[in-house]
């Protein structure tokens, strides 16, 4: 499937150790605010034919910490063992 749609755009945020409800009050384990780099170590799980040369960092985090989330993503999918 990945071959006859390549994916062209990804979108990534963190996923939580924990439950916790959104405004909505629905519950869930993604957020947009990083609070420790292994939030996003979820990204290992995946093919690295799965992720695109254009990926956005859904982020509500500083810029500083944005690049440091940057950062740990490009080591994260250039060696995900």
């Amino acid at each position: 499937m990945i071959k006859k749609y390549p994916i062209g755009a990804n979108h990534i945020s963190v996923i939580k150790k924990f439950i916790h409800p959104n405004e909505r009050g629905e519950l869930q384990y993604d957020d947009h605010y990083l609070e420790d780099l292994s939030e996003l170590n979820y990204l290992k799980k995946y093919p690295s034919n799965y992720f695109s040369s254009f990926i956005a960092i859904e982020l509500e985090n500083s810029i500083k910490e944005q690049l440091r989330a940057r950062n740990y993503i490009i080591r994260l999918l250039n060696n995900p063992y």
